[in-house]
């Protein structure tokens, strides 16, 4: 289920900054004359990046918790793996059922995200590279 969160979670949020950056460079601008897109003008798109990829994956990110938790304290067995969760979510709870505690992770993710896609791109920077795409 680990896995699962990752691939989505990570892909969508270097696909969604990726897009921003492309965009925000190229808009309104003729081809060859983009603007330069600063570590510093990537913070909030790296905050929103990060919080559109939770968003994708955290279906995945619930099975597994609950997955996880499962047996401990004298919570009962009920999964057996990640489609079956899902399934059993979806069934008892309805289709955002698989995003209890969204809200709380995206408060915490935002600024996680801002700060990881700058060192990213500070790296970039220091290593004279691009950093938009």
């Amino acid at each position: 289920a680990a896995n699962l969160f990752a691939v989505p979670y990570y892909g969508t949020s270097f696909f969604v900054l990726d897009i921003m950056k492309r965009t925000y460079a190229t808009y309104g601008r003729t081809p060859g004359n983009e603007r330069r897109v600063s570590a510093l003008q990537s913070l909030p798109m790296g905050a929103a990046a990060n919080m559109i990829g939770c968003a994708v994956a955290f279906p995945f990110q619930t099975a597994w918790k609950r997955i996880q938790v499962q047996g401990f304290g004298g919570r009962p067995i009920r999964y057996t793996g990640t489609v079956q969760c899902l399934s059993l979510i979806i069934k008892e709870e309805g289709f955002f059922g698989m995003f209890n505690g969204l809200r709380a992770n995206l408060v915490k993710l935002g600024p996680t995200g801002a700060i990881q896609f700058w060192a990213v791109d500070q790296i970039k920077v220091w290593m004279g590279l691009s950093i938009t795409g």
